[in-house]
Order: structure tokens, then C-alpha cells, then sequence
């Protein structure tokens, strides 16, 4: 008997923390796929970007945000394939977990019951194109790309990227622009700057804002005020 792989959009990001453009973009593409599953980072790429907030915390700021939305579900997936990755190396030996990494541990978890595609934004994209992203060509490749424009951000030219893919060989697999409507512009950074409890329930859930203000993170540690 013949069965039809699920489709999943995979969606990974800091979430430090998730706010309400997270949302927004997050329930827009459930309405497309059979599940979205959200994959906080686990340890960053690139060390610049490595000052983050505990692990733990964020897992639960992302579940707390998506409370309610049913076919969307936070996974420990980055933790998993970097513990996969790294389980008999030293410490000075670790290997930088990225996102074809982390696709890969997907397929061989899964197989074919799951068909995944990977959201992620505009100068993302670009820069996959570009060669920025670790083995960002096989990426390409082995998932359907989802990529999200937004107002103020570089518009994608297919053109532009085929060309960026053909001067390394690749050929890519399916790619789907969206125009993802009632997109904020509100950023983590915003976020996390903000020691305003009003301000800061205008740009984050409810629950998040209290789960923020309660255990006194971001601008709310008590060193701050």
C-alpha cells in the first residue's frame, strides 16, 4: 500500500528570544505543511554569534510562544545531531554542527515517511547561494527551500541565485517565494534590549513576556535596571 510522506517545513533559529514575527511567519507556513517543526539552535555556528541565552531557557521561551498552535512542534533536534556528531570527540576536537548537518541526521532518522523543507529568509538564502553556509550546495540540493521575504530586506532574484548555483554546479530542488503577510519588523535584538514590560508585551507573546520579566532575563536581570 501505497502511503505519502508527511510534509514538514523545518524552521531553525536562535529564538533568543522568539517574538511575535516568529509567529506570524510560523503559522503562515502551518497552514501549508503537515507539521512545522522549530529547531532553536543548540551551539551556534560561528562564534561571534555564540553569547546566547542558556539553551534550556529558549527551548521553553519557544515552547511557551507556540503553545496552542497544534501542528507546530519545538524539537531538540540540534542538540541530538550535535551530541550525534560529537559523541566520540574531546573537547578540542568538536565539529561545528550546521544546517546540512542537522538535515541529514533527518533523513537518516526518517527516511522517506518525511518530506522536509527548510524556511528560512531572504539574505539567508543569498547567502547560501553565496557559499556562506557550511556545504550550503548540498543543502540546496537535498531540501525544498521556503524563503520568506519581508519589507526592507533584499529582494530575491531566482536569477540572480540560479546563476550564484551554476557557477558552483548545483542544482537545486524546489524553491517557493512567499510573501508572508502582517510580517513585523521586530527583532530579538529589540527584544532583548527592552527593559519596558509594556513595550515588551507589544513585541513578544504574552507567556513569553512573563516567562522574560518573572526570571528576570534580557534587560530584565537585576544588574540592568
Amino acid at each position: 500500500m501505497f502511503c505519502f510522506a508527511m510534509k514538514v517545513a523545518l524552521f531553525g533559529s536562535s529564538f533568543n528570544p522568539p517574538h511575535i514575527g516568529h509567529v506570524t511567519a510560523v503559522k503562515y507556513f502551518a497552514r501549508y505543511f503537515d507539521e512545522v517543526w522549530l529547531l532553536p539552535v543548540y551551539r551556534h555556528m560561528y562564534s561571534s554569534k555564540s553569547n546566547l541565552l542558556d539553551y534550556s531557557k529558549r527551548f521553553e521561551l519557544t515552547k511557551l510562544a507556540f503553545e496552542g498552535c497544534s501542528n507546530v512542534h519545538v524539537k531538540n533536534v540540534e542538540k541530538e545531531a550535535f551530541e550525534f556528531f560529537n559523541k566520540s570527540r574531546n573537547n578540542n576536537d568538536v565539529i561545528q554542527v550546521g544546517s546540512i548537518d542537522i538535515l541529514e541526521y533527518l533523513i537518516e532518522k526518517y527516511g522517506d515517511k518525511i518530506e522536509f523543507s527548510w524556511i528560512v529568509g531572504a539574505d539567508a538564502y543569498h547567502d547560501i547561494c553565496a557559499g556562506k553556509w557550511k556545504r550550503g550546495d548540498v543543502l540546496l540540493q537535498k531540501v525544498n527551500m521556503e524563503i520568506m521575504e519581508r519589507k526592507g530586506c533584499r529582494e530575491i532574484d531566482l536569477k540572480e541565485c540560479a546563476t550564484e548555483q551554476a557557477n558552483q554546479n548545483v542544482a537545486a530542488k524546489k524553491i517557493t517565494k512567499h510573501e508572508v503577510p502582517f510580517l513585523t519588523d521586530v527583532s530579538s535584538t529589540q527584544v532583548r534590549n527592552c527593559s519596558d514590560e509594556s513595550t515588551l508585551r507589544n513585541m513578544v507573546p504574552e507567556s513569553v513576556a512573563s516567562y522574560i520579566v518573572s526570571r528576570k532575563l534580557y534587560a530584565f536581570e537585576e544588574n540592568n535596571q
